[in-house]
């Protein structure tokens, strides 16, 4: 605590001062901050202030005056495995991300907690829509001294459903599962960061979508309704190398390319073009044509197969 004209006071300590109102300045220890657009910001247990909060506090002659911090706490209502979330108190006064990569604080059952001086108000909103078990997006926070505060972030529940795989086949396009901008492959082996999907708890809100990418191919953006459970299913599609038959009717493989384009109701839709023979893709429910091509001596050799998931 910083009292202007008496300096700094350790928490739990004791001064003398002379009678008279004084302000109580919180204060947090200041951090560098690299690549963030505040070179300095003041951190506490993970928790950015942007701007210090003050309370008065009033010395009466012959008596001891105390003040006993209030406390906030931010958790979610199970620990969340997949997506970000941003809290902000008023104007950008406090702000708590919760990237899984960059802040840990959303994957520990008790959240995230703050020390704050009474009186001290302002509007918490998140980034997900939802702030509260009831869904409220937004919530009225009001500290007092020596009471916690506690507030609890909804959650829902994304799982992957997928086919085995040949792993002598590897992704030629790796699908993933994303909410909001963080995302994870869906199966292992991609150069995307992260586990396997499976099974992921996200913040809940009508804010936060959720789909598969599967090159230029997305489902519809889902919303993650508080307490729900959403499953997608995606089939394995694997493509051989091209086959080719000599003048003496030997069959010989060939690595070539192929492009899987999707029949819509519309007509056709592309999903990926140009890859190699000898991968494979996870796509969701459709009616699928996939041309593969190789370029051999007497010349180019194309093959048309058309496939139907489920």
């Amino acid at each position: 605590l910083s009292v202007p004209s008496l300096g700094k006071v350790e928490l739990e300590g004791r001064l003398q001062a002379a009678p008279g109102p004084y302000v109580l300045d919180l204060n947090m220890k200041e951090k560098k901050v690299t690549g963030n657009e505040y070179d300095e910001m003041a951190e506490m247990d993970g928790v950015n202030f942007r701007e210090n909060h003050t309370t008065r506090l009033n010395v009466v002659a012959g008596a001891v005056s105390s003040l006993t911090p209030g406390g906030l706490r931010i958790r979610f209502a199970r620990a969340t495995t997949l997506g970000d979330v941003v809290v902000k108190f008023g104007t950008n006064s406090l702000e708590v991300s919760g990237d899984r990569y960059r802040e840990p604080w959303a994957q520990r059952e008790n959240g995230i907690g703050v020390l704050t001086l009474p009186g001290y108000s302002a509007l918490l909103t998140s980034s997900t829509g939802a702030v509260s078990g009831s869904g409220q997006s937004e919530l009225r926070y009001t500290s007092e001294q020596g009471k916690l505060v506690d507030v609890v972030l909804p959650v829902a529940t994304v799982e992957v459903k997928l086919d085995e795989y040949d792993r002598s086949y590897p992704d030629a396009e790796p699908a993933s599962l994303e909410v909001g901008e963080d995302r994870m492959t869906v199966r292992d082996g991609s150069d995307l960061r992260g586990p396997p999907a499976g099974k992921q708890v996200v913040p809940a809100g009508p804010n936060v979508q959720l789909f598969t990418r599967v090159g230029y191919l997305r489902s519809a953006p889902q919303v993650a309704q508080i307490g729900s459970r959403t499953v997608f299913v995606l089939h394995r599609l694997e493509v051989d190398d091209v086959e080719i038959r000599d003048a003496r009717g030997a069959v010989t493989s060939v690595r070539g390319s192929y492009d899987v384009t999707q029949k819509t109701a519309n007509g056709r839709a592309s999903v990926v073009a140009g890859l190699p023979t000898h991968t494979g893709l996870d796509l969701p429910d459709g009616t699928y044509e996939v041309t593969s091509t190789a370029n051999t001596r007497p010349g180019k050799v194309v093959h048309t197969e058309t496939v139907s998931f489920p």
